[in-house]
This record gives structure tokens, sequence and C-alpha cells, in this order.
């Protein structure tokens, strides 16, 4: 069979039997989803309805920083996403368990209702707190070396082989911290990540292919997200994708490296979700292999910057 034929069968069947799936998959939870929200609220995971809450009070606060319309006005900007945060904030009065473990989140989600309700009263009031040219904000009042985090983003590179060593709880709080204050679309916080801890000694293969790296990492980090949170379909896919790199920066600064397992098609996804005790709405989109180097690895020369950059001037 010519080589090119060959190819050909293979892409067809890659898009009949997985990417159809995916397709399906995504469409079928964005439209359930869509459909109950609104009208039952209280069939929501916490997780989807805090998702909820997060991105209409990111649309609601942006909504406050636009001049505001005059008193007389009954659909001021943003009225949409202020009812659906009201809506949303009624369900939270039902789990009492939400203020406790979410307090910070739910005080800033709040606050940005009060903050609307003043904002669409006070005619021509714009919601932005200006700082002078030369001002710092606190939060950028002690900065990071800009070398030294270049440095180490140009030092970072993936490992295949791990010493069979465990890493310090403390360490992988950090890095699923690391991973939680990535972006994400419009602050929807779709991302979940799960970090499986594997014991030693693990069983050695010789070769290094995916099922022996899955199996001799000291830790697994799965990151999922909620595709049916997201109108746009490869949103959740970049939300996982800017979570994991920050888990892998801040790994290389403890002397951990990483490597990401990007076949999220060829997970058996189901098995997966039952196996790290997710539910059935989230999709694991990469698993973050990490450990303390058994190898050194030779990071691969990256092409120029005129072949993989432009420069343009408007």
């Amino acid at each position: 069979m010519a080589p090119r034929f060959q190819l050909a069968l293979y892409f067809a069947w890659r898009f009949c039997t997985k990417q159809w799936f995916d397709i399906l998959y995504w469409s079928k939870a964005r439209v359930l989803h869509s459909l109950m929200r609104l009208r039952n609220p209280e069939r929501l995971t916490d997780h989807q309805l805090m998702s909820l809450l997060s991105w209409h009070a990111h649309q609601t606060e942006k909504a406050t920083k636009h001049r505001s319309a005059t008193a007389s006005n009954a659909r001021p900007r943003g009225f949409r996403h202020f009812d659906a945060l009201t809506h949303y904030l009624r369900e939270i009065e039902s789990r009492p368990h939400l203020d406790a473990s979410e307090g910070e989140a739910l005080t800033w989600i709040r606050s940005v209702h009060a903050e609307y309700d003043v904002w669409r009263k006070t005619p021509d009031h714009i919601n932005i707190k200006t700082i002078a040219p030369s001002a710092v904000s606190p939060e950028h009042s002690t900065t990071i070396a800009p070398d030294a985090l270049h440095h180490l983003i140009r030092r970072r590179t993936s490992a295949r082989v791990w010493q069979p060593r465990d890493i310090d709880d403390a360490i992988l709080t950090q890095l699923i911290d690391a991973g939680l204050q990535a972006p994400s679309s419009c602050n929807r916080q779709g991302v979940v990540i799960t970090v499986l801890k594997q014991s030693f000694p693990r069983e050695q293969k010789e070769g290094v292919n995916n099922p022996f790296m899955l199996n001799n990492a000291p830790s697994i980090f799965y990151i999922a997200a909620d595709p049916s949170l997201y109108p746009e379909r490869q949103a959740p896919a970049l939300d996982a994708g800017m979570a994991a790199q920050n888990i892998l920066l801040l790994a290389e600064s403890h002397g951990l490296s990483g490597c990401a397992m990007y076949h999220s098609e060829s997970f058996n996804q189901k098995q997966l979700r039952q196996r790290l005790n997710l539910t059935s709405n989230l999709y694991i989109y990469v698993a973050l292999l990490v450990g303390y180097p058994g190898e050194f690895p030779i990071k691969p020369r990256r092409m120029s910057h005129q072949m993989r950059s432009r420069w343009i001037r408007e």
C-alpha cells in the first residue's frame, strides 16, 4: 500500500473516531448546560456555579469601567450579566458551605454586584481607579528581576526520567496554586487540577515511552476544564495550557523537571475521570509529569527569531 494512501487512511480514521467524538462531547455539554443553568441552577456543581459567578462578575465589573448611562435607563450596559449574577447569588444562599470555602472569591463577587448598582444610579460615573504614570501599584512594589525570569524560561526543558524521590507536599501545593493563578477566559476559572502522587519503587521498563513515563513520574498533574462553561471551543484548552506553563516554570525554580503529555485525545477520558474521581462534565486536556530529573536533558535548540517572529509597526 502506498505511503500516501496509508497516511490518508490514518487521518480518516482519526477524524471519524476521535475528532467527531470531541466535537459531539463539547456540543452536548454546551447545549445541555446552557439550557438548564438559569432555569435549574440547583443542578450545577459547586465549581460550575462559582465559575459562572466569576464570569458574570468579570463582565459586570467590565461594564462599570465604561461611562454609566442616565439613571432613567432601565437597560444599562451589562445588565444581563448583572441579572445573572443576582440570580446565581441567590443560589449561593442555599449552599452555605461555599461561603466557608470560597469566602474571598464571593466577597469580591458581591462587591462587584454592589458597585454595579451604584454605577448605574450615578450618571457619568466610570469605575476606574487611575494611578499616576510614575506610581507603582502595591501589587508590583516588589518586582522579580527580568533577567532572572528570562533565564528560567530559557533553561526550562523536559526530562523523561526521574529520580525515585517524593516531592514535598508544600511544593506540590505551591505548584497547584501557580496553575490556578494563571489567566482564564473572562475569569471563568474553569480549570481543575488533580495531582496523582505515586509511591516508589515503581516498575522499571527499558526504553522511554509514554507508558514508562506515566508509570515512573513521582507526581502527575492532570489539568482538566469544563468545556460547557466556554462559548469558544478552543478556550478551555488554552486555559489548561496557561495553567500548565505556570506549573512548569515554578517547578523548574524548585529544581524539578516536568514533561507535558498532550495526547488528551488518546486518554480514555471516562476511565481516567473515574480513577481521579472527577465529574463527567470535565475534560482532561494535559498531563504534566513532574519530578526530580534522573537525567541531564539537553534542551533542543530553538529556531531563530528571524524564522518564528515578526515586528510590525503601524
